[in-house]
């Protein structure tokens, strides 16, 4: 039989996951579509609490930040409401006392996260970036700022990777048996030119290769996933650069395969079949067929919650 693909090989992970572990997933909007899947089936995770970040170096500067007593605050005014430069627009007060607050929540969420996951997930978006001129820094987001204020820079492999050593090291302090899972976003910036994407990339890529020759660093073939196997536009949303829906399930899938301990996949089955249940529309609400149908969902949620997850 003729192949019609390439597929990737995927080695399995050398730990597992489940149901009991802490999970944390950091970087661009790609984590927030794996941290969404997480949630929507029940795991304990965190998704990105300063918002989401593209670049590896803003990234390892939340974490190394999170994991001190210290917080520097840049503040931008945008009408009339603050945001920070480390944080995406999300993330705001109405004076600086207020977005000091909220940024210190997250702060204390995210430290929280890096402490207690059994694993955390970091997806690289971008080696472009923006620094503002006044503090040398590249910003999480320019939040509409005049561009004179910022330099555009294409980061090098050896700036990221020493940022990113130092980061490991910090969280392994803190976690001694964290493992550290690190994606590149399949995401295209083409708003960067589709050359100057693919330069980013090549460096992301080359970056985490040399990351996951660290103890406990891994690497997750996401990128590969979706610009070789899956390469047709169909698998894109209308701007033509953002994973469908059905490319992220497939995914989530793949990753799912090789990383959910054996004894949770039932129970990930169990979540799955009630989401759909729920999902699904009655045509006829008051009919016998949809009372045994409502009557199964309540017995399937509840045998769902006995096992401890909660689920909505």
């Amino acid at each position: 039989m003729r192949k019609f693909m390439l597929q990737t090989v995927i080695e399995d992970f050398p730990f597992r996951i489940g149901y009991a572990d802490d999970i944390l997933l950091l970087g661009s909007c790609f984590s927030d579509d794996i941290g969404a899947k997480l949630s929507y089936y029940g795991f304990n995770s965190l998704s990105n609490p300063y918002g989401t970040i593209f670049h590896p170096d803003v990234i390892a500067r939340n974490i190394l930040e999170g994991l001190s007593d210290q917080m520097k605050v840049r503040q931008v005014e945008r009408d009339e409401i603050l945001m920070s430069y480390n944080a995406g627009s999300q993330i705001y007060g109405t004076d600086s006392e207020q977005l000091v607050k909220r940024l210190n929540e997250r702060k204390e969420l995210l430290k929280k996260y890096l402490i207690s996951s059994k694993v955390i997930f970091i997806t690289f978006g971008t080696a472009w970036g923006y620094i503002e001129r006044e503090t040398g820094e590249i910003v999480a987001n320019c939040h509409k700022a005049p561009s004179q204020n910022f330099e555009k820079k294409l980061s090098s492999i050896e700036e990221m990777e020493k940022q990113w050593t130092e980061a490991i090291k910090k969280i392994k302090q803190g976690n001694p048996e964290v493992k550290i899972v690190l994606t590149v976003s399949p995401v295209r910036h083409s708003k960067e030119g589709l050359v100057e994407n693919n330069r980013s990339k090549a460096r992301l890529i080359e970056l985490v290769y040399h990351l996951s020759g660290i103890s406990d660093v891994y690497y997750f073939p996401s990128y590969e996933i979706l610009i070789d196997e899956l390469r047709d536009y169909r698998f894109y949303k209308k701007d033509l650069v953002h994973p469908s829906a059905e490319a992220i399930e497939i995914i989530w899938e793949r990753l799912i395969e090789h990383i959910l301990n054996e004894k949770d996949v039932n129970l990930l089955e169990l979540i799955s079949q009630y989401r759909s249940m729920c999902e699904h529309v009655l045509i006829h609400p008051e009919s016998s067929n949809a009372s045994s149908f409502e009557n199964r969902k309540v017995a399937l949620k509840e045998k769902i919650l006995s096992s401890g997850i909660v689920i909505k």
